[in-house]
Formats: C-alpha cells, structure tokens, sequence
C-alpha cells in the first residue's frame, strides 16, 4: 500500500527496542524488567495494524483477513530466516 510508512515512528521503535536491550545488557538507570520498551514497541506495531486494517476497509469496503494475514506473513519469513 502506497504511504503506508511512517517514518517519524521509525525512531520511536529504535527507542523501544534500545530500552530492552540497555535492560538485557543490565546498564545503570536502565527501566526495570524492560517493560516500558516491551510495551512501546507492541504499542506501537498494535497502532500501524490497525492504521492498515483501517485503509483496507476505507479503501476496499471491506478487510480480506487471509490475504491481510499472507501479506504479514510474507513480510515477516525474510527476518525469521
């Protein structure tokens, strides 16, 4: 989907995830048990799934969950391998 990146977030991700990793390193003043990155992040990832659930329906009338799901899925394997 065109425009469907938003890069100002891209930096609130990278915040997200150096927090968790500042507590697996145990860095001084790090946030205890990393949940407030753990929770930005699925915050996050939460907000821009529903951001294209939304666009589909506006622009399709309707949500193709299976083909939504494939596309997420297509998207993902590259890393996971």
């Amino acid at each position: 989907m065109a425009g469907a990146r938003w890069p100002a977030l891209d930096g609130v991700r990278g915040i997200a995830v150096l927090l968790v990793v500042a507590y697996h390193l145990e860095l001084p003043h790090s946030p205890r048990g990393g949940a407030i990155g753990v929770t930005m992040f699925f915050s996050l990832s939460g907000f821009l799934i529903t951001s294209l659930l939304l666009r589909e329906a506006d622009e399709r009338g309707s949500i193709d969950l299976p083909s939504f799901s494939m596309r997420r899925v297509l998207r993902l394997v590259p890393a996971l391998t």
